[in-house]
C-alpha cells in the first residue's frame, strides 16, 4: 500500500513539475486584402485553423482539390471561407490561386470612400430580407434590424482589423 501511495505521489509531483506549454495564439502579421478571390487545396489534407499559424486550433480538415473563397491574407496565411461557411486560416504553402471557368470579366472597382459603408447597409438589409423570407416560410414573425447591435458589430470588426487579431477577445 505504501509503495502504491509513493508511486502516486511521484506521479503527481512529476505532473506538477513539468512545464506547461502555453500556446501563443497571437496573430503575427497584418491582415491585407488580396486580389486572389479563390484558392484550391494542393495538399492531400489541409488543416483549417482558427488563426494564422500552426499554434492555433484546428477547425476542420480540408481535402485536396477543395476550392476556398479568399477573405484576405495574414503574412503567408490565407483567411478563407469554405463552401459550408466555415471561416479560418490556411497556409499559403498548401494552396494555389484558383480561377473558375465562369469568371472571365474582372470585377469593377470603385474609388468612392462611402462605398464600403453604403454596401454594408445594403448587405445588412439584404441578409435580413433572406432571414425574414426563411422565417416566413416557417410561419415565424419577421425580425427587425437593431442598429445599435449592428454598429457594435461594425466597431468590433474595425477593432479586429486595426489591432491585427482574429478572435472574440480583444488584446487591448
Amino acid at each position: 500500500m505504501k509503495k502504491a501511495l509513493a508511486g502516486i505521489l511521484i506521479l503527481v509531483a512529476l505532473v506538477l513539475l513539468l512545464p506547461l506549454e502555453k500556446m501563443d495564439t497571437r496573430v503575427e502579421g497584418t491582415f491585407t486584402q488580396v486580389s486572389t478571390k479563390q484558392v484550391q487545396v494542393t495538399a492531400n489534407t489541409l488543416r483549417l485553423r482558427t488563426g494564422a499559424g500552426t499554434s492555433h486550433s484546428i477547425i476542420r480538415y480540408l481535402s485536396k482539390g477543395a476550392v476556398l473563397d479568399v477573405v484576405g491574407k495574414i503574412g503567408s496565411w490565407y483567411v478563407v471561407k469554405t463552401s459550408t461557411d466555415s471561416v479560418g486560416c490556411v497556409s499559403g504553402t498548401y494552396v494555389k490561386p484558383y480561377k473558375s471557368a465562369s469568371s472571365s470579366t474582372p470585377p469593377q472597382t470603385s474609388n468612392d470612400s462611402n462605398t464600403t459603408s453604403g454596401n454594408s447597409a445594403a448587405m445588412q438589409k439584404e441578409m435580413l430580407q433572406y432571414v425574414n423570407n426563411a422565417r416566413a416560410s416557417e410561419g415565424l414573425s419577421p425580425l427587425t434590424l437593431d442598429t445599435r447591435l449592428s454598429n457594435g458589430a461594425y466597431l468590433k470588426s474595425k477593432d479586429m482589423a486595426t489591432n491585427n487579431y482574429f478572435s472574440h477577445t480583444s488584446p487591448t
